[in-house]
């Protein structure tokens, strides 16, 4: 007696087997003709283009700040200073820019020689600045 159950299990096993061939093959025609995430029309492929650009910008951007920020120095001074003004004069902040924040009551003096690039104030209340150079900004 003939087992037609077993002969169709195999026919089974034979057609998956040929199925799952077909899709290894159609996703490798796929990758290979550069179409493994569907068809592009022109508006996908400007906008992938604009997105580029955007992650560019957003790194040159995030590099600027960065450089800002190593070029920038932040002082702050709460009372006012027995020993006299403050002096802003150093390699601290020889060739950076100066950001004064939240002072209260303080003098400060930028003397000659000193090579500040910006002086900036921040939220400071009664604070007197003297400067004795020109700034370059």
């Amino acid at each position: 007696m003939t087992n037609y159950s077993k002969w169709d299990s195999k026919a089974d096993a034979l057609c998956r087997e040929a199925e799952e061939e077909d899709k290894k093959e159609e996703a490798a025609n796929n990758e290979a003709l550069g179409l493994s995430d569907g068809p592009k029309g022109p508006a996908t492929a400007k906008a992938e283009g604009e997105l580029k650009q955007l992650e560019e910008h957003s790194k040159k951007r995030e590099d600027f700040i960065a450089w800002s920020k190593e070029r920038e120095v932040t002082l702050s001074h709460s009372a006012p200073s027995e020993e006299g003004p403050v002096l802003l004069s150093g390699s601290e902040v020889q060739g950076k820019a100066v950001r004064i924040k939240g002072s209260k009551g303080v003098s400060y003096v930028v003397p000659e020689g000193t090579t500040i690039i910006k002086l900036m104030l921040d939220a400071c209340c009664d604070v007197k600045i003297h400067v004795k150079v020109p700034l370059l900004t």
